[in-house]
């Protein structure tokens, strides 16, 4: 160990990361696309006066509080200098208190270990780790802020100790610990038989909690500030009805103490059916039936109760649901489909909020919070008005945006070209996705994932993006892969529908992106396209007929990942099923090219005598120009990076392997022999690796919420990164300006850009359409073919592409079927959301 240490030098210090660029980032405008990122603004409740109390992400990588309403924004003290501050995680009382969890120095922010509550002076903290409560105990693991009431008593779930310090397991309980004038004081326990968590407190104080013990069914209590504790309500109870309560579950507790909660009755068979299950509150032992499992409103639509209610002073009641109707593959059985918000006043009747909207906070007036795809707002007595719009401007002018280049397994893209171009998957405010490509000249939209030209495949569950010389991008998704150029658009490089050369059937389209493994295609610098059929490999030459590269498999397998060098050769790993050992993994590694195929390393016996004999499973392939990679068990130390010369055949591993403690997993290989390392080597953290010196690229910032990460390498000198800072999330690239362009191709069903300000007035109800930017949730408009929408209907084993109507309002959404495209026009629309008025629409 100590002559690889000699060999190998450590750089701590992140060189690269202070000298990258910014790319893109959450809120940035892409033209025609709209703004990066989801909207960020949270509703965390609504006060009596019809203030929305909204947490925000925003993206300039600040985190902030405000009250909404018609007037406008106003910011809650939430930056103190000593300590960052968690707006998603705060809570409100109808009155308008107000308390957050954040850190101050030395503290962890996973979770957050400090409750503070939000005076006029700014936060003040009441209560955290290491904290004793006034029965002695000690605070030592801060779980969960749940309450405030309107006296400032907060309810907290927390950890507690007979002693103080780190504890060890078995040494701490949860309890619900509440914090009043008096101090901390802890009003139930865990149980090691039982279960014990808070509803909500009282404007007085007095705290409603649920417990259970010994495997029985659970009874709601309250705890006064006093300390007395009486029973509310619990299996057993008699219902108006006669019968009685098998089980119940607490949802929420008004400010004078009513409690609605979700209760089952008793039956004869052993488990209650849902019908035998209702929602009721319950005050001073009378008990009310407001809403079954099941509700109907009175334009006939049919409602699946979920498993959230609010509840006001007076008894009015809001209860979260599903719409509920045919199925569109099984008309005789229902389906669950647009997410909506039902109105039970305490006199009787029900209202529906609106379709497409969550939120259900309640104040004593009966005006709702409400969250839908283009902002939030307040309903009251039929009528939304939209105080903040998802195009809005915080004070200052960062947009309310939230991630949005993320890189992940599902959907999430991000590959970088020798010549500096950088392609990613961005996620847009409409719920959309589009793949993004940066030049010299920035940002430009390449394709949408909803473009008409990509046949109604989609970007899930997995898509990749890749460049070769000139202006061309690829794109593999769903089955195929594409090819932009600004001279040609986009074309189908390889498609399901394909008939490869000496074959009399086509590829069927199963194969690509829908199986375990991470890879899509692979593509050279001249433009050869790779990809996998199961054991064999497909290949299509720039602009050459599609072929299948044989690759003899012994026994039962198959390709698992395919990579094409600059030279069109083709580097293999080979899954055989046959081999029990590996049956997630790879077994061995060939070369292929014009002389055959030739094996690399397999897998074998540990302490076997050849240095390709591997005792782990290969896989992880990556290749850049003359060189690739590979991760392997090559000792007992775990896994380690081999890499290959395509040119010369020599097998070597990285960083003496063996000699080094600890495991090496392989994130990226540039052509000159960098590689990119993600390592336990010094502390967890991502490496570069230029064949001397290990150097440091991640950064991360606990206290401040900040992470940055590398996620790829380019031509020599240049690695792509990916940094968040609360929701903010960026792309940024250390190295030389891009020198290639991107390909200008044009967006199909253009939605209409991001404002720079805000053109909203405020104070009045929205009853037209046209807020939103058209994606998911709005008309596209195609030449031709009168208004339509696209959209996807999620299955239990994968998805298959529908038609939707213009205007829903959620992700998925409602389905239209139309005897034409020319018979779905869009009407003027209550409350911001477009409905089709031709077709008929089923919940998916």
């Amino acid at each position: 160990m100590v002559a690889a240490l000699l060999l190998v030098s450590i750089a701590s210090t992140p060189v690269l990361p202070s000298q990258r660029r910014e790319l893109l980032a959450s809120g940035d405008v892409v033209a025609p696309l709209g703004r990066v990122g989801r909207f960020s603004a949270e509703l965390r409740g609504i006060d009596e006066r019809g203030r929305l109390l909204v947490a925000a992400d925003l993206s300039d990588g600040s985190a902030a509080l405000y009250w909404v309403d018609e007037q406008g924004l106003e910011a809650l003290p939430t930056k103190p200098v000593d300590a960052t501050l968690f707006p998603a995680t705060s809570v409100s009382s109808p009155a308008g208190r107000v308390a957050v969890r954040g850190v101050r120095p030395g503290e962890g922010s996973n979770p957050p270990a400090t409750a503070f509550v939000l005076d006029a002076d700014g936060p003040r903290p009441v209560l955290s780790l290491g904290d004793t409560t006034v029965e002695g105990l000690h605070v030592v693991v801060m779980n969960q802020l749940m309450a405030i009431g309107d006296d400032g008593t907060i309810v907290v779930v927390a950890g507690v100790a007979e002693k103080p310090g780190p504890p060890l397991p078995g040494e701490w309980i949860n309890a619900i610990v509440v914090i009043d004038a008096a101090g901390p004081r802890v009003i139930d326990r865990l149980r090691s038989d039982g279960q014990t968590y808070p509803i909500g407190v009282t404007s007085a104080g007095d705290v409603v909690f649920s417990a259970w013990s010994g495997g029985e069914s659970g009874a709601i209590y309250v705890a006064g500030a006093d300390g007395a504790r009486r029973r509310v309500v619990g299996p057993g109870d008699r219902l108006p009805s006669g019968q009685r309560l098998r089980e119940v579950s607490g949802l929420a507790v008004s400010p004078t103490g009513e409690v609605l909660f979700r209760g089952c009755v008793q039956t004869a068979a052993e488990y209650a059916e849902r019908e035998d299950c209702a929602t009721y509150r319950s005050r001073d032992g009378e008990v009310v039936r407001v809403a079954g499992f099941r509700e109907r409103t009175p334009d006939g639509a049919l409602f699946d109760i979920g498993g959230d209610g609010f509840i006001n002073a007076r008894g009015d009641v809001v209860l979260r649901a599903s719409l509920l109707a045919p199925c569109d593959d099984e008309p005789g059985r229902l389906c669950e489909g647009e997410a909506s918000l039902l109105y039970f006043p305490a006199a009787g009747g029900i209202a529906e909020v609106g379709r497409g909207v969550s939120g259900g906070w309640v104040n004593a007036a009966g005006a709702v919070a409400t969250t839908t795809s283009g902002g939030l707002g307040r309903w009251r007595t039929g009528r939304v008005a939209t105080l903040l719009h998802r195009d809005d401007l915080a004070p200052g002018g960062a947009a309310f945006s939230a991630q949005g280049v993320e890189e992940d397994w599902y959907g999430g893209a991000i590959c970088i070209a020798d010549d500096g171009r950088v392609g990613m998957v961005v996620s847009f405010p409409d719920g959309g996705q589009a793949l993004v490509c940066v030049d010299a000249e920035g940002p430009h939209a390449v394709l949408g994932a909803h473009d008409p030209r990509l046949a109604l495949r989609s970007f899930w569950p997995r898509v990749q993006c890749d460049f070769a010389d000139g202006d061309e991008m690829y794109l593999g998704v769903g089955g195929s892969v594409f090819r932009t150029t600004t001279a040609a658009g986009v074309e189908e490089v390889i498609g399901p529908d394909d008939v490869p050369v000496g074959r009399d059937y086509p590829i069927g389209g199963w194969w690509l992106g829908e199986r375990d493994t991470p890879q899509v295609f692979s593509v050279n610098r001249h433009g050869t396209v790779v990809a996998i059929d199961g054991d064999d490999i497909l290949r299509r030459r720039h602009d050459g007929p599609l072929e299948v590269v044989d690759v003899p498999i012994p026994g039962l397998g198959e390709v698992f990942e395919a990579e094409v060098a600059d030279d069109e050769s083709i580097l293999a790993t080979i899954r055989l099923w046959s081999d029990a050992r590996s049956w997630r993994s790879a077994a061995r590694v060939v070369h292929v090219d014009d002389e055959g195929v030739r094996l690399i390393a397999r897998r074998g016996p540990p302490h076997h005598r050849s240095d390709s004999v591997l005792p782990g499973a290969p896989e992880s392939l990556t290749i850049a120009g003359g060189l690739a990679g590979f991760v392997a068990d090559r000792t007992d130390d775990g896994p380690w990076p081999l890499l290959y010369e395509v040119g010369t055949g020599a097998l070597r591993e990285l960083l003496a392997g063996p000699d080094l403690p600890g495991e090496a997993y392989l994130v990226d290989i540039a052509a000159d022999g960098s590689t990119l390392l993600n390592t336990d080597y010094y502390g967890w953290g991502r490496f570069l690796f230029d064949g001397s010196q290990l150097t440091r690229l991640s950064e991360r910032d606990d206290f401040a919420d900040r992470e940055v990460e590398p996620v790829a390498l380019g031509a020599p000198g240049v690695v792509v990164f990916l940094e968040r800072q609360h929701g903010r999330e960026s792309l940024s690239a250390s190295g030389p300006l891009a020198t290639g362009r991107c390909p200008r191709v044009e967006i199909a069903a253009t939605p209409t850009p991001a404002p720079a300000a805000t053109p909203h007035r405020r104070g009045a109800d929205h009853d037209g359409c046209a807020i939103v930017p058209p994606g998911r949730s709005a008309c596209w408009v195609f030449a031709g073919a009168g208004l339509l929408a696209y959209g996807r209907r999620r299955r239990r084993y994968g998805e298959r592409p529908s038609l939707r109507g213009c205007g829903t309002a959620n992700d998925w959404g409602a389905r239209t079927s139309l005897a034409s495209p020319a018979a779905m026009s869009c009407r003027p629309c209550r409350h911001g959301v477009a409905r089709p008025s031709a077709g008929r629409t089923r919940a998916g």
